[in-house]
């Protein structure tokens, strides 16, 4: 699932968590579900780790290689059973209700279906949240 889709941390009580990303909401996700009785939580980063100290049941570990049936399997060799895995990888920024010279570009175009929008107008910087159902301001 996307973290776009994510709206309770309940439904993951008792269950091998995997986490992708290393921004805010995979911050939030993680202990989240950590919060809500996960049976462990496995935040798996590409780049750089966040480095925090994780409570007990969290870990972070380097980039998913591959999923082999239930279980993940991590660059680092660390090897974690998965229940659910909740991708954490960004966004989309899709403007196709402004035109091309009031749009702010950005470089963060991951996930389809999400509509924050962030516009300029006559050099104002205008910020304005098109909200879907259940979406909350990132």
């Amino acid at each position: 699932m996307h973290s776009h889709d994510f709206r309770d941390a309940e439904e993951f009580r008792d269950k091998n968590v995997i986490v992708l990303g290393s921004s805010y909401s995979a911050e939030d996700i993680a202990l989240q579900c950590n919060k809500y009785g996960a049976k462990s939580v496995t935040i798996g980063y590409r780049h750089n780790p966040m480095g925090f100290k994780w409570p007990d049941g969290m870990k972070e570990v380097h980039y998913l290689d591959k999923l082999v049936g239930k279980k993940a399997i991590f660059k680092d060799g660390t090897e974690q059973e998965a229940d659910v895995v909740i991708l954490c990888t960004g966004y989309l920024h899709h403007f196709p209700f402004l035109e091309e010279n009031l749009q702010l570009k950005t470089r963060n175009r991951l996930y389809t279906n999400f509509y924050i929008l962030v516009c300029k107008i006559n050099s104002i910087r205008l910020t304005c949240l098109i909200a879907k159902l259940g979406m909350q301001e990132m």
